[in-house]
């Protein structure tokens, strides 16, 4: 889909307001919502269906919640909330062909009729048409999208791959070439140079980063998990593991003591903060065994249990103290790389929404002083804070939220992203990314 299904949801939101089915602050609201979607799509999505439930003859809530879902590759959700849109609008030729569109593409041309008779122009809506003809059928209809539309390079792209399709690949060809010399369009050149080379080997598949995974000593491979709550769970598993099972509360976190005598505990802060007795009292579970000799003991409740404690000097207590730190330290590196990333993405989504739209809206740039005029420099200067994204986990999140601008802020304005402009940022990406795949959160 080419065109956003945000980029129809704006005009229906100007028709709910016409129509008299949203008033100005209702449309306000939907304004914040968008800009909300990029950094928080899950959250917008409740909101959303508030929206729609709030004002029920108005489909701009389900078509937001749609384009958020199309934009996560979320195919199902997305045609839902298109039908709630049809049942409310059916006739609002924005909300039918959006949801015409999404039901070809799940297999179901039957609406396809009704929409392209609401917007007989929509070159998209012509293609999915010809899709669903038989291939025998389609060599005509190719040729006469590519007449109507031949400023279209995505509708003359997919024309000219449904005529290889239909068995005509010397008239691809040359059409190709004819189309490509009259729009200079850089992704329809890719297509006609591959129909002259007609195999390419796929791209290498992106190497994973050392800090994903790790393998084991049998020689199975192990998933981190990169979630502060999880990671903190692993670290608690490893502890009892080593014999570390008996907890209590102190001020900011916990402290875990072993079941084995003489051994130094170990306190978990709340904030990240890991220490392992270096000296002083250790505590031990119950009576001693038999056979242990205390040093200077004493005798105190721990929860239900009677327990005792021996004094014992750091440089006693430091071969113990290097095992136990030896034995927890990944556990310990994930759990702060996780809440390290977790208060990276809550910066980021708070920040980075902001500054991109500052400069789509307003022509702020990133770096610099000097203000970006035109849409095109706008655009370019998006396209190469999302392709120049690091190939890490927080490349990874800044780089969808950028995506996710383009998709649904960007592509719904007057001035879209150009074919060419998406080729050539995908081109110089860092990591392989598509823009068109970008990650969900």
């Amino acid at each position: 889909m080419w065109w956003s299904i945000l980029a129809l949801a704006d005009p229906v939101a100007d028709r709910c307001v016409e129509s008299g089915s949203l008033d100005a602050a209702g449309h306000a609201d939907l304004v914040v919502l968008r800009r909300r979607s990029f950094a928080e799509p899950d959250a917008v999505l409740v909101d959303a269906e508030r929206f729609a439930d709030r004002w029920p003859d108005c489909p701009a809530g389900w078509m937001l919640a749609a384009a958020i879902e199309r934009a996560r590759a979320r195919e199902d959700e997305a045609l839902a909330h298109l039908d709630r849109a049809a049942g409310v609008a059916p006739d609002w030729p924005e909300v039918a062909r959006a949801h015409a569109a999404a039901h070809a593409r799940s297999g179901d041309p039957s609406h396809l009729a009704q929409a392209y008779a609401l917007a007989p122009d929509d070159a998209e809506l012509e293609v999915l048409r010809i899709l669903s003809l038989p291939v025998s059928e389609r060599a005509d209809p190719w040729r006469a999208l590519i007449q109507r539309h031949p400023d279209d390079s995505t509708a003359v792209r997919a024309a000219l791959e449904g005529l290889v399709e239909a068995g005509h690949p010397l008239e691809a060809r040359e059409l190709g070439l004819l189309a490509v010399d009259q729009n200079g369009d850089g992704a329809l050149a890719e297509v006609v140079a591959g129909l002259r080379s007609p195999y390419e080997p796929p791209p290498p598949p992106r190497e994973r980063r050392p800090a994903e995974y790790r393998v084991l000593e049998d020689g199975t491979t192990e998933i981190v998990v990169y979630s502060p709550g999880r990671a903190r769970e692993a670290l608690t598993s490893r502890l009892a593991e080593i014999g570390y099972g008996h907890a209590e509360p102190i001020r900011g976190g916990t402290r875990y003591h072993s079941d084995t005598p003489v051994r130094p505990y170990v306190d978990i802060l709340d904030d990240g903060t890991v220490h392992v007795q270096e000296s002083g009292a250790v505590s031990l579970a119950g009576p001693p065994p038999p056979g242990i000799k205390l040093g200077n003991t004493g005798a105190r409740l721990w929860g239900p249990i009677l327990s005792v404690s021996e004094v014992i000097s750091a440089r006693k207590l430091r071969p113990d103290r290097v095992r136990v730190m030896e034995e927890i330290w990944l556990e310990v590196t994930e759990w702060r790389q996780a809440m390290t990333r977790q208060t990276f993405a809550g910066a980021l989504g708070e920040a980075l929404p902001d500054r991109l739209q500052a400069l789509w809206d307003d022509g702020e740039p990133f770096y610099g002083e000097e203000r970006l005029e035109t849409p095109a420099a706008r655009r370019a200067a998006l396209l190469a804070h999302w392709a120049t994204r690091a190939c890490t986990d927080e490349g990874d999140a800044a780089a969808a939220i950028v995506a996710r601008f383009l998709l649904l802020e960007v592509d719904a304005s007057e001035t879209p992203l150009l074919a060419e402009e998406i080729a050539r940022a995908e081109a110089e990406a860092a990591c392989g990314r598509t823009l068109r795949d970008a990650p969900p959160r």
